[in-house]
């Protein structure tokens, strides 16, 4: 008896010619093993909206970790983070801060009302400056 194949509800159409996202090898190399599957959407999404974008940090709101970026033209750009629940996602933030992984600036404006979040990762501390900033080199 042959077995029907089961359907597919998402069929990525393939890569394109690479432009990348430096992910740092640690984050293979040993988070990997360690971070429960929101925890790694949640980072990688923060290491694209910074190191994707030659950034060593970025404001991230909610909603864009949720729901992703899509401009006033109606193209988007990304489709957030994958995360669909508030809760899980504000669990996954809060416990990579916890496990020193990433930095979160919490801040509000001249009203008293919270604005974005900033986020980054942390760098230990290093001839790269001080810990959790990375230092571009003066050649």
């Amino acid at each position: 008896m042959t077995r029907k194949p089961t359907p597919v509800a998402f069929q990525f159409e393939g890569f394109e010619n690479p432009n990348t996202t430096p992910v740092p090898d640690v984050v293979f190399d040993r988070l990997l093993a360690k971070l429960g599957e929101a925890e790694l959407k949640a980072l990688l999404y923060i290491i694209r909206r910074t190191f994707g974008f030659k950034k060593d940090r970025d404001p991230v709101s909610f909603n864009q970790f949720l729901r992703g970026i899509t401009t006033k033209e109606g193209q988007v750009q990304d489709e957030g983070c994958g995360i669909r629940d508030r809760t899980t996602l504000s669990k996954a933030l809060q416990s990579l801060e916890q496990k020193q992984i990433i930095q979160s600036e919490k801040s509000k404006d001249e009203r008293g009302e919270n604005v974005t979040t900033v986020y980054s990762l942390r760098f230990r501390s290093t001839s790269q400056g001080e810990e959790g900033e990375r230092k571009d080199e003066i050649t």
